[in-house]
């Protein structure tokens, strides 16, 4: 269809304009092909790999390990009520 036509060609987009592609359209070596090794969006992918050239990695895998997630906050099923019954206060 022409809509998923033109979604492929935004993801293409998107992954050129991080540096994973080439102007052909094939992997980019070295990024492109270190990013396609990382099961991460290849926004995370880059960022994680960018860096370790700035030495900070401890530190973007937390940024990344937070934003890969729904909620950062552990909200036991057991004491939801518990917790509607408290903000309702």
């Amino acid at each position: 269809s022409l809509y998923a036509c033109y979604i492929f060609h935004v993801i293409l987009e998107h992954l050129y304009v991080l540096g994973a592609l080439t102007d052909e359209g094939k992997l980019s070596d070295p990024l492109g092909l270190q990013m396609s090794r990382l099961p991460l969006e290849p926004i995370y992918a880059k960022a994680m790999i960018i860096s370790s050239v700035h030495k900070c990695s401890a530190e973007m895998l937390t940024l990344v390990a937070m934003l890969s997630v729904e909620s950062v906050f552990y909200q036991p099923r057991d004491k939801l009520n518990e917790v509607h019954t408290h903000l309702n206060y």
